[in-house]
């Protein structure tokens, strides 16, 4: 069954409209709330890494969990500050240049 063609002033639309404005309001605040969070998380995660590293040269006893555990959290130090990234436009950008022309 096709769907109906978008008429702009359904009701529909104007339940949604009031939705986003609060949505666009609330995004800054819990990208900054993430941000404290990913803050804390890398203070753990560091701290991991050196018990880890520790444990393994001076006491010649390695534990799994440290290392599974720093897995771990560096994965949410990477993904969770995307959204405070892409608000501040501090993505890595990169730039291909090529000298042969682009045409077929």
């Amino acid at each position: 069954m096709a769907c109906p063609p978008d008429r702009g002033g359904d009701r529909h639309s104007l339940r949604f409209r009031g939705g986003r404005r609060a949505i666009l309001r609330t995004t800054p605040a819990i990208n900054r709330m993430v941000g404290r969070i990913v803050a804390v998380l890398a203070a753990v995660f560091a701290g991991v890494i050196v018990y880890g590293v520790v444990t393994r040269w001076t006491f010649d006893a390695p534990k799994r969990w440290a290392f599974g555990l720093s897995r771990h959290l560096r994965v949410f130090c990477v993904i969770l500050p995307g959204g405070e990234a892409l608000r501040h436009q501090s993505h890595v950008r990169s730039t291909c240049r090529s000298s042969g022309s682009l045409r077929a």
